[in-house]
């Protein structure tokens, strides 16, 4: 099922939320450069891949309430830099969407919390 781009910082404050909830730390955000960056990348992962790299950020936040580009794992920075600047259009369709195959089981978790 695919998504809109758009839907990527819903995802993002799904995880970041949950991992608050969790650990009962203050809320973290996703800086704007960040989140472009999340926009124009694949997704080779799909969710789990965004999920992995926003928990491996959180790693090493120290005390910060915002991942930056510096926060992101040298694997996530080096995919970007292979891929020409954070695009890739292996999982777009024609409308710009991506293929999240795990979306529907994401969707579903969404509407019952």
């Amino acid at each position: 099922m695919p998504i809109n781009c758009a839907d990527i910082p819903l995802l993002c404050r799904y995880f970041l939320d949950q991992w608050a909830d969790r650990s009962r730390h203050h809320r973290v955000d996703v800086s704007e450069a960040v989140d472009e960056m999340f926009n124009r990348y694949s997704w080779p992962g799909n969710v789990r891949k965004l999920e992995h790299t926003l928990k491996s950020s959180l790693s090493i936040l120290h005390g910060e309430n915002t991942i930056r580009r510096h926060h992101l794992s040298s694997y996530f920075m080096n995919n970007c830099q292979r891929m020409g600047s954070g695009y890739n259009n292996q999982n777009r369709t024609h409308h710009g969407a991506i293929y999240l195959p795990e979306l529907p089981q994401l969707c579903r978790t969404l509407g019952s919390a």
